[in-house]
Formats: C-alpha cells, structure tokens, sequence
C-alpha cells in the first residue's frame, strides 16, 4: 500500500512490513495524507491536517473490494462449475 502526503510538501510511501509509514514536516503547514492501493477501500479515505503544531498520527483501515460470481446452469443435472483465477501477488 502506497501512503502520498500533499498540501505543504508532497511525497509518498510504500508502508513497511508492520504497515507503518512517516513523513517529517515543517510546523504550521497544512498536509494531507491519501492511502492508494488499487482493489482496497480505505477508512477514512484520506485526513488533513491543518496548521500543524505537533506530532499527529492517522490509522487507516484497508478491506479488500470483492465481488460475487453466480448463476444457474440448466438442462443437466450434477453439473460440477470450477472457477480458476490468477490472485495478484500481496503489496505491503
């Protein structure tokens, strides 16, 4: 998962092993802090932080976007249906 800073001073991340990340910033700027990985979802999508006077933190929360595949087969019985699929490798 890739964490980018904007507002003040930009840049971006990759979270380490423990799913931690660090920007260091100058005090008073106003930062922003998007979490960016494609098929998560994100809570909270994103935090500001405005006129920044001390050290802050911010948690996210990442759940895996998933979808249903389904339908009927007819005209046979004790039909069995595989589904094969190729899973991207994990990002950290």
């Amino acid at each position: 998962m890739t964490v980018a800073l904007s507002g003040g001073a930009t840049g971006s991340q990759t979270v380490n092993s423990g799913g931690s990340y660090s920007f260091t910033v100058a005090a008073g700027g106003t930062y922003t802090v998007t979490t960016v990985e494609a098929g998560y979802s994100f809570n909270p999508a994103s935090q500001t932080f405005s006129n920044l006077a001390a050290n802050a933190t911010q948690n996210f929360a990442a759940t895996q976007i998933t979808y249903t595949i389904s339908g009927t087969v007819t005209g046979a019985d004790g039909v069995t249906v595989a589904l094969s699929a190729v899973r991207p490798a994990a990002r950290r």
